[in-house]
C-alpha cells in the first residue's frame, strides 16, 4: 500500500509539473510508473572495483517490465496482481492478463487511478465492458465502442478496441517486447 500511495503521489506531482511546463510552452512527457511485489535482494553489489547499491532479483526485473507496459496501454501507473489488495481495488481498472517477455505465466495487470478519476462513472462502465470481454461476450465490442466514443483519448480503451477489431476478445496479452 505504501508503494502504490507513493506511485499515486509521484503521478500527481508529475501531472502538475507537466501542466506548469506546458503552460510555459515547454514540452514535457508524462511519467510512467510500474509496481510489482516480491522478494528482492538489495544492498552493495559488485566487487571492490565496481561497487553499487542496488536491488536485484526476479521481482525487480518484473517491476521494470510492468513499468514498460504503460507505453503499450496508454496508462500512467501499471500494477501487477501481486500488489493489488482489496482496499486498493476501487482505484483500479483491469488491463488484462499479461505474459511478460521471458515469462510463461500470465499476471493480471491493473491501472491505478487518482481517487477523483476512479469515482467517475465511466470507470464503472469500463469495468463492465472489461468483464464482458473477459467472459468472451460479443457484447463487449459494443460496450467498449461506447467507451471509445465517450473517451476517445483513453489509451487503454483504444488498445482494447484495436484488439476487439482484430477479433481478440479475451484479454490475454502476450508481450514480445520488454
Amino acid at each position: 500500500s505504501r508503494a502504490t500511495a507513493a506511485a499515486r503521489t509521484i503521478d500527481q506531482f508529475s501531472r502538475d509539473y507537466q501542466a506548469r511546463l506546458n503552460q510555459q510552452g515547454i514540452p514535457f512527457s508524462h511519467t510512467r510508473i510500474g509496481v510489482h511485489s516480491g522478494i528482492a535482494t538489495i544492498g552493495n553489489i559488485g566487487s571492490a572495483r565496481r561497487f553499487k547499491y542496488a536491488p536485484v532479483g526476479d521481482a525487480v526485473n518484473t517491476a521494470s517490465r510492468v513499468e514498460g507496459l504503460n507505453k503499450y496501454f496508454g496508462t500512467r501507473i501499471c500494477v501487477s496482481e501481486t500488489t493489488v489488495s482489496d482496499d486498493l481495488r476501487p482505484l483500479c481498472r483491469p488491463i488484462g492478463h499479461i505474459v511478460l517477455k521471458g515469462r510463461k505465466t500470465p499476471l493480471a495487470m491493473f491501472e491505478i487511478m487518482q481517487e477523483d478519476v476512479a469515482r467517475e462513472g465511466w470507470v464503472e462502465s469500463y469495468r463492465q465492458a472489461y468483464a464482458l470481454m473477459e467472459a468472451d461476450d460479443p457484447a463487449s465490442d459494443q460496450a467498449m465502442a461506447a467507451l471509445a466514443a465517450l473517451r476517445p483519448d483513453d489509451g487503454l480503451v483504444a488498445f482494447h478496441m484495436a484488439r476487439l477489431n482484430g477479433g481478440k476478445r479475451v484479454p490475454l496479452i502476450i508481450m514480445d517486447d520488454k
